[in-house]
């Protein structure tokens, strides 16, 4: 909790998002929790959007089959996407 609201979390964001798209990433995903009060929110005003579980790849529909068998709130896992625009 002593990290939260001091911005550390939007600067690894931007260097994630620097390091993908310096790679040729064109875009970024993740799992969180949609419907805890501050992820969700949290990666919406960093330009993530939620992906309907159909329209996840491979990758990401795994992770959240995975998670899902062993997080608590299973129903409540999302995916997210940010596009990083043209590599």
């Amino acid at each position: 909790m002593q990290a939260m609201r001091r911005g550390i979390g939007t600067l690894l964001l931007n260097a994630v998002s620097a390091l993908a798209k310096a790679n040729g990433e064109r875009s970024i995903s993740l799992t969180t929790y949609g419907h805890l009060p501050w992820n969700r929110p949290f990666y919406e005003r960093n330009g993530y959007t939620v992906v309907p579980e159909t329209a996840c790849g491979v990758e990401i529909a795994r992770e959240l089959e995975i998670q899902r068998r062993w997080l608590p709130r299973p129903d409540q896992r999302v995916a997210m996407s940010k596009s990083l625009g043209s590599a």
